[in-house]
């Protein structure tokens, strides 16, 4: 298990390989980055979570890739995404509180209940924590491919 981001990765691997440590690293969500599948077949194997897929099928995964595709160019990372759903629940909790009080809003979203976002169903548990699912994704031949979603 290796939790770090993909700068000390990319080292990590290197030397892993060089000594013939051929084992899979798994690690997660600092992982996510273009650098990574630039590794090519050191990385081969290796497995990481993350918050989302745009191999995801669902219906809010593809819309908001076609989307973020057709303005920047490019397929939205996982700091994409989430920003994406974080402002997607804030306008539902306003709507449903009804209101521009802070307070109401607060409460509304307290009570966030399977909001269908990009990165899964997300619900905000008594701790004002979002449970929502992880991704795990393989690495192979400089491509990533989703393997499971998981809920906690």
């Amino acid at each position: 298990f290796f939790p770090a981001y993909y700068g000390d990765l990319s080292n990590a691997l290197r030397q892993a390989r060089q000594i013939e440590l051929n084992v899979p690293f798994f690690g997660g969500d600092g992982w996510d980055s273009p650098i990574t599948l630039q590794l090519g077949a050191i990385a081969n194997g290796c497995y990481y979570t993350n918050h989302y897929s745009a191999e995801d099928q669902r219906p809010e995964v593809q819309n908001f890739v076609k989307n973020f595709k057709a303005k920047y160019n490019e397929i939205p990372d996982a700091m994409a995404t989430l920003g994406y759903d974080a402002m997607l629940v804030m306008a539902d909790a306003v709507e449903r509180a009804g209101s521009a009080d802070p307070a109401k809003i607060k409460q509304a979203l307290a009570a966030t209940k399977n909001f269908k976002g990009a990165t899964g169903s997300i619900t905000i548990d008594e701790n004002r924590n979002a449970k929502k699912p992880i991704v795990v994704l393989k690495l192979m031949d400089g491509k990533q491919s989703m393997v499971d979603s998981l809920m906690p």
